[in-house]
């Protein structure tokens, strides 16, 4: 890993489960009224949180849907089918409740809260819009590192503190969306750089303009290769919520609260 990324931003410290009471936990889960096992995974999942919330109760009564909005230099290479003033327009779509995750979210009694992480242009004040911009939009990372070392990690702070004032709030749950125009080209760049994967075949999947636009300027520069070897410094903010999910996937918001509280 490049040195900067040690030096400017360090994941924090979770506390490891308790192996010791895995057995204690599995007994109560097997005692209820189903056959033991009979609900596979969602049994090791809670388990799982049983470990993480020792000695407290499992819960998630609380949770909170935070979609991570922000814009794509790439874009400049023809690589969606429209322009970044969409990004605008769906942020706005979200705080009006009017999109498909708010339905979601409202059918299950979960709050909505929307990060500007970067988008290229100012957005008004609203109660559920959380202004935590970086800059405006990113660059192109086509032609240079679509953000620096110090933007990267900023980015991941910011992530990080939202995270933690959500859990102070009385969050168990932590939901993580994104919207950008240009969010498939930049994640088909971290799925390239990360599986690794050929490039030729991340870029074939994509949908839209995004396969023949982009392999035809790597093909003429050497573009395609200064943007994957950029990954760990653009990886946070284009994909702006990847930055918050990259860094704690699998990691719930009791988890969290280890080094929140």
């Amino acid at each position: 890993m490049p040195a900067y990324s040690q030096s400017l931003w360090q994941p924090p410290a979770i506390a490891p489960v308790d192996p010791q009471i895995a057995a204690g936990i599995r007994a109560v889960i097997d005692g209820k009224a189903k056959p033991p096992g009979s609900l596979g995974r969602i049994e090791d999942l809670a388990l799982q949180l049983g470990m993480i919330r020792h000695p407290g109760e499992p819960r998630g009564d609380n949770a909170v849907l935070l979609i991570f909005a922000g814009d794509h230099g790439l874009v400049a290479e023809g690589v969606s089918q429209y322009p970044s003033a969409v990004t605008v327009a769906m942020v706005t779509t979200y705080l009006a409740g009017r999109a498909t995750a708010n339905a979601f979210a409202a059918a299950n009694d979960i709050g909505v809260r929307v990060i500007d992480i970067g988008v290229a242009a100012e957005l008004p004040v609203h109660p559920k819009l959380v202004d935590a911009k970086v800059r405006m939009g990113t660059a192109n990372a086509a032609r240079e590192p679509a953000m620096t070392a110090e933007h990267a990690a900023d980015a991941l702070t910011r992530g990080f503190r939202i995270a933690v004032g959500e859990i102070k709030a009385g969050a168990d749950i932590i939901a993580l969306g994104e919207m950008g125009i240009g969010n498939t080209a930049s994640s088909a760049l971290v799925v390239h750089r990360l599986a690794p994967a050929p490039w030729m075949i991340v870029s074939a999947l994509a949908p839209g303009r995004m396969m023949p636009a982009w392999r035809a300027s790597a093909r003429r520069s050497r573009r395609r290769q200064h943007a994957a070897t950029q990954l760990r410094r653009w990886m946070c903010l284009p994909n702006s919520a990847d930055w918050k999910s990259q860094a704690w996937p699998e990691r719930s918001s009791a988890q969290l609260r280890n080094d929140g509280r």
